[in-house]
């Protein structure tokens, strides 16, 4: 509902006034709508959530404990299933995203904010929401399958779609079932956004690129040594 609201006032807006419709067509003005709509679905979580501090609500949705070494090998897995998605592809058994491809073939700064917006912006606020927020709300009531259920069909909503390739739907289902194991085994959201972003990079970008990412975040992963809490035994 948040992001149709959004998108109706943005096609107003367009319309009425060219210089904002050439103003969201560069790279900071599209790097700053996608900014804008993640934070304004991480407010609406937060009250949600029953509000208080913004320390309590971190603590709730997992973005206090470091990404563990569990999380960083998870997020190959993460590689994997993106990379066999982009088989899928080549193969023309799943669409592909004329929309990325579009973009990678423009270059520059469109590309890059297309970069920033697909391996920190979504990664982060679809985790937080989904794993960090929901899947721990239906945690509180259901069992680990139910709770994982329940957030598959959630986010199968929001692909709805793509539900009609059997590939996508499969590649769909698995993902999130793996992140909200990740999410009850770890307790930490941040270990999900790891997997989400590697699988988003794992087409996007070349992979010496990915290989130095993956490089640079396996220090900050080595620090949450006995960090890993169960869900349900979070505060």
């Amino acid at each position: 509902m948040l992001s149709f609201s959004m998108n109706t006032l943005l096609r107003f807006l367009s319309r009425s006034s060219p210089a904002t419709q050439q103003w969201l067509a560069t790279p900071f003005g599209r790097s700053a709508l996608d900014v804008l709509r993640a934070g304004c679905g991480l407010a609406v979580v937060f009250l949600l959530s029953g509000g208080g501090s913004v320390g309590a609500f971190s603590s709730r949705a997992g973005l206090t404990r470091w990404p563990s070494l569990a999380g960083w090998f998870a997020a190959w897995l993460g590689a994997a299933i993106g990379l066999l998605e982009l088989y899928f592809v080549t193969k023309g058994w799943e669409p592909q995203n004329t929309s990325a491809a579009r973009l990678r073939s423009s270059g520059g700064g469109l590309w890059f904010s297309y970069l920033i917006s697909t391996l920190v912006i979504a990664p982060f606020y679809e985790e937080t929401v989904m794993r960090g927020f929901l899947y721990r709300a239906f945690r509180s009531s259901y069992t680990v399958p139910a709770s994982a259920f329940c957030v598959v069909l959630v986010v199968g909503y929001f692909h709805w779609g793509l539900l009609a390739q059997p590939l996508f739907f499969a590649d769909l289902v698995v993902g999130a079932g793996v992140l909200c194991l990740i999410r009850e085994r770890t307790g930490s959201t941040w270990n999900c956004t790891l997997f989400h972003a590697a699988h988003n990079a794992s087409a996007s970008v070349r992979w010496p690129f990915y290989l130095g990412g993956m490089l640079l975040v396996l220090p900050l992963c080595l620090r949450s040594k006995g960090t890993s809490s169960r869900v349900s035994q979070s505060p």
